[in-house]
């Protein structure tokens, strides 16, 4: 049997139209069927949509939780 993570950034739904705040790199369900399908075809233990946006989370995440911390209120202030 295969698993897979998936690690969705934002999708446009009916639940995500109802969020007051900003949402970067938002993908369509199309988009997002279309990603999980294809890291399913290719047995992706992981799946990560869209590329751009998981990645930076997923830098930010690797930082020291001091660094993470400066870093994120920073771009929180600058929205």
């Amino acid at each position: 049997m295969d698993i897979s993570c998936v690690f969705p950034g934002f999708v446009k739904t009916p639940l995500t139209d109802k969020n007051d705040f900003d949402m970067p790199m938002m993908v369509s369900v199309e988009e997002a069927s279309n990603a999980i399908q294809s890291g399913i075809q290719k047995r992706s233990a992981y799946i990560y949509f869209p590329k751009r946006f998981t990645w930076a989370l997923r830098f930010i995440g690797s930082l020291p939780y001091g660094l993470q911390t400066r870093l994120v209120s920073r771009l929180i202030t600058k929205a």
